[in-house]
């Protein structure tokens, strides 16, 4: 659902056709210099890549809202627990960070099962997926953790279909959506360039 920029991302079609129909409206003003026409092309950019970034910030938040309310109703949330459990389970957590091989946190995760202790079985579960450990050996951790749960396994599955920010594959892929092409008649020029030159007298100040 990610990967459909039409579907997915209609405000970012919306902002391409609009920066593409001004740049052409641009190059083909024959009424202003070639330094005019550069100055609307750098105007247009500027503008719509700070509206792509809104729109990106925007998904972050959105993307990590969802993730983190999935992620404390797929591994416990302790907001409702008494003083005394809430310490438990923090104590909890602070042993399951220490966990930096997966296989160890499998052991442990069997092991925390074996024996009921919930709390650890769950902190364990969420130093697996609190930094998007979703594929590779600390997926094992989660699908274990979800075996025995089945409304756990629900909720591994709509994490599974949210993307992670972190992810450099997602990054890259995200990159591409959101950028937009830069005019051959800007090509060369920074980003301060560009700014300055949309700044300029030069620029037309007309939509």
């Amino acid at each position: 659902m990610w990967d459909d920029v039409d579907e997915t991302y209609p405000d970012v079609a919306a902002i391409h056709e609009t920066y593409e129909r001004k740049i052409e409206r641009a190059r083909s003003n024959k009424r202003l210099s070639d330094s005019a026409r550069a100055a609307d092309m750098a105007r247009a950019l500027h503008t719509h890549n700070e509206q792509m970034a809104a729109l990106q910030k925007a998904e972050d938040a959105s993307i990590k809202a969802t993730r983190e309310s999935l992620t404390k109703e797929l591994s416990g949330n302790v907001g409702n627990l008494s003083a005394d459990q809430q310490r438990a389970v923090m104590d909890a957590y602070d042993r399951a960070q220490n966990l930096k091989d997966p296989r160890t946190a499998l052991e442990q995760l069997r092991t925390a099962e074996t024996l009921g202790i919930e709390t650890y079985a769950t902190a364990i579960a969420r130093h697996a997926i609190s930094h998007g450990r979703m594929l590779g050996p600390w997926s094992e951790v989660v699908a274990e953790y979800a075996s025995t749960r089945p409304k756990a396994a629900e909720t591994l599955e709509q994490l599974k279909s949210i993307p992670n920010p972190g992810d450099p594959v997602f990054q890259l892929k995200r990159a591409a959506v959101y950028a937009l092409p830069v005019p051959p008649e800007l090509q060369g020029l920074s980003a301060t360039q560009v700014l300055q030159l949309a700044e300029s007298d030069l620029a037309d100040e007309s939509d």
